[in-house]
């Protein structure tokens, strides 16, 4: 079993799909046998990183023998998916998955102790670039299978604190108690639209978004570099794999720059991220609960969005309104917490080939010289992968 995940030049299979489905099945079989050989399975033949992959799947009855090649493309993404209520009670009521875990937090636990000290006497020598250590820290930051938690216990860490209500929870009491007025600016979009369904406080919140939208109209009129954002639009992502917080910056950003838009062709629509991207209109819904509902029942259900198809989208407004090159949208802005949508390192080529079809395609419409930028911000959370904000003039 251990030879599938062998990655050794010549010797080891270096098959990891077939590595997964046999842990998988000797956890269900054979649980202790699997929860005792954690050290060889990391240290001879993988790493740290194959224990947290192997402890996801069994914690999401994911047995890859059931999925497809390409289902594997999100792994690590839907590790941040998973509920924690649903890890929590899986932890409590399996007693195997209990064992499992904590002999992977235990192991942890001691990997990132030694870590540290090896780090330090390293340190103390100035040599620390010639250190072999686990790098088991780097694995930590996974959020389904708690591990962080876990090894602070280990570690004895285990101490009640005072929760302490966050800052929007806190102004929201205040202005609906009439202790504080309302700061337009305290607030940021995906902060406000999380209170939205929160009884009082969400009455409070739709006038929080109210003032905000309209300081933001009162800064464009004033100030000539925020007139783009409007006459711009997003691309919205609320994909499952994707934190619900990054779910919301891309909602709220794409509500505000909607109502931020004067031109009524452009105004109130947003485009959902998808290979079959299509326009969302939030006219005519009168409040921003309504506004906000409506978009999270887009369907972003795919890792890949076409370029192509949004400019054409955008183009086919352009001409069935017949606006004027200058009442054409001058920024799209997409909005996504997955790094796999065509701006990834074997995508430059693609988006080279299609921004030529898509200026001859505006061109021959009369719009060749007002061709949307393009700004993509990526919210990734992830250790090799931090949230970036890119634009096409740096891909050609």
């Amino acid at each position: 079993m251990c030879n599938l995940l062998d990655r050794s030049n010549g010797t080891g299979k270096d098959d990891e799909r077939g590595f997964d489905a046999a842990a998988y099945w000797l956890h269900h079989n054979h649980p202790k046998t699997l929860a005792s050989n954690l050290v060889p399975i990391a240290g001879s033949f993988g790493g740290m990183g194959d224990l947290v992959r192997v402890l996801y799947r069994i914690l999401s009855r994911q047995d890859v023998r059931n999925y497809d090649d390409d289902d594997d493309l999100d792994i690590e993404e839907r590790m941040f998916a998973v509920d924690d209520k649903v890890a929590l009670e899986r932890y409590r009521s399996d007693p195997d998955y209990r064992f499992l875990h904590d002999r992977v937090s235990a192991l942890f636990a001691h990997c990132i102790k030694r870590d540290i000290r090896i780090l330090k006497e390293g340190m103390d020598r100035r040599d620390g670039d010639r250190l072999e250590i686990t790098q088991a820290a780097t694995f930590c930051e996974d959020c389904a299978t708690f591990l962080c938690e876990s090894v602070a216990k280990e570690w004895g860490y285990d101490m009640e604190f005072d929760e302490e209500p966050c800052f929007a929870t806190k102004y929201f009491e205040e202005v609906k108690s009439g202790q504080s007025k309302i700061d337009a600016g305290a607030l940021l979009p995906h902060q406000i639209i999380e209170y939205v369904d929160d009884g009082e406080v969400g009455r409070v919140a739709q006038l929080q978004w109210k003032a905000m939208v309209e300081n933001m109209k009162n800064v464009q009129g004033k100030k000539k570099k925020m007139k783009i954002l409007n006459n711009s639009w997003v691309v919205c992502n609320i994909s499952k794999c994707m934190y619900r917080l990054d779910q919301d910056v891309s909602v709220g950003l794409g509500l505000l720059l909607s109502e931020l838009n004067e031109e009524n062709a452009w105004k109130g629509k947003v485009i959902n991220f998808s290979p079959n991207p299509k326009l969302h209109s939030t006219q005519g819904l009168d409040d921003l609960k309504s506004r906000y509902a409506f978009l999270r029942r887009m369907d972003c259900e795919h890792c890949r969005v076409d370029f192509r198809k949004v400019f054409d989208l955008i183009l086919e407004v352009a001409v069935n309104e017949n606006l004027k090159t200058e009442q054409m949208i001058k920024r799209v802005f997409v909005i996504t917490g997955d790094y796999v949508f065509g701006f990834d390192k074997d995508g430059f080529w693609r988006w080279e080939s299609d921004y030529e079809v898509i200026r001859s395609t505006y061109k021959e419409k009369g719009y060749g010289k007002v061709v949307p930028h393009l700004v993509v911000w990526n919210l990734k959370h992830n250790l090799f992968m931090p949230p970036f904000c890119a634009t096409q003039q740096e891909y050609g």
